[in-house]
């Protein structure tokens, strides 16, 4: 008897060291599982940390420099290609023709060659002004502003007005020439009448320069870019002031052959100027150049006649 109680003692004593055994090794399951993870290596890191800001570029605006420098760009380009074109048409015409520089053909033959280039050499002038701007002042090539380029679409009727006016300008500034000035007639000669007395292409070309590509790129150099940069940094009067004079300054040559004509010159560039600030486009300036150009095309025509009636 007393044998079998002390072996149900042992047995008894086993089982619960058995159970507080295994209870140790639950907590111990229980506080791994719980326990919190440490990063496995430097990789994690955290991601609230802001990342890094790339500046933005600088806003490309034109300013005073960029219109002297779309000028000069514009004067240059003409000059050195038609430098080029003058040495091209010497060398063909002493190696190829047979001129010789002191015969009366030869220079008229690089007259005639040079005139024939106007029209590609506008081209490219145009070309070189457009690259400026779009390296300068590309951000506002279509801003409608005082300050911007202007290059914005406008309505047919504001067009329509503008190419109205420079007709009107054309002939009214015209008609006062004549009134102050009734004995002083231009010199005859200059590289349009020319072109305007020759007819054939040469009076195609001439139609192609002063009514498609002159208004174009004058406009868009001189009340676009010009205007706009001479603005930002000299205000508007200033800037009007400096445009004007400076389109005046590129007609020189008919003002050396006829001196009122800074009469019209101003009165247009003027009117372009305003166009351009009330309808903040370009087009109805650009339309107002061509009606100007295409009816002073128009009137030795019409002074002829006038004369001949008398």
């Amino acid at each position: 008897m007393n044998f079998e109680s002390d072996s149900i003692g042992a047995e008894t004593e086993y089982d619960d060291h058995e159970s507080k055994q295994a209870g140790d090794e639950s907590e111990s399951a229980a506080e791994f599982v719980n326990a919190p993870s440490e990063p496995s290596s430097d990789i994690s890191r955290d991601d609230s940390e802001p990342p890094e800001t790339v500046p933005e570029p600088k806003p490309r605006l034109p300013r005073a420099g960029t219109a002297f420098l779309a000028f000069a760009t514009f004067i240059l380009t003409q000059l050195v290609a038609g430098i080029f074109v003058v040495i091209g048409a010497w060398i063909y015409a002493v190696a190829a023709l047979g001129l010789k520089p002191d015969e009366a053909g030869f220079m008229d033959f690089i007259m005639q060659t040079t005139l024939y280039s106007a029209v590609p050499i506008s081209i490219l002038a145009g070309y070189a002004v457009l690259m400026v701007t779009r390296w300068l002042a590309r951000d506002v090539i279509t801003d409608g502003e005082i300050t911007g380029v202007g290059w914005v679409e406008s309505s047919p009727l504001r067009c329509l007005l503008g190419a109205a006016l420079g007709v009107a300008i054309c002939c009214s500034t015209t008609f006062l020439m004549i009134t102050l000035f009734p004995n002083l007639e231009p010199e005859p000669g200059g590289p349009f009448e020319d072109m305007l007395n020759q007819g054939g292409v040469m009076l195609l070309l001439l139609i192609i320069l002063a009514l498609v590509l002159a208004p174009l790129v004058e406009e868009f150099l001189f009340r676009g870019v010009m205007l706009a940069g001479f603005t930002r940094s000299f205000g508007f009067p200033l800037a009007v002031f400096f445009c004007t004079s400076l389109f005046v300054l590129l007609h020189f040559d008919a003002i050396l052959r006829y001196t009122p004509a800074v009469i019209p010159l101003t009165g247009i560039s003027l009117a372009l100027v305003f166009l351009r600030v009330k309808f903040k486009s370009l087009w109805p300036a650009i339309a107002a150049h061509f009606g100007y150009n295409g009816m002073a095309l128009l009137v030795p025509t019409i002074l002829e006649l006038i004369s001949s009636a008398e």
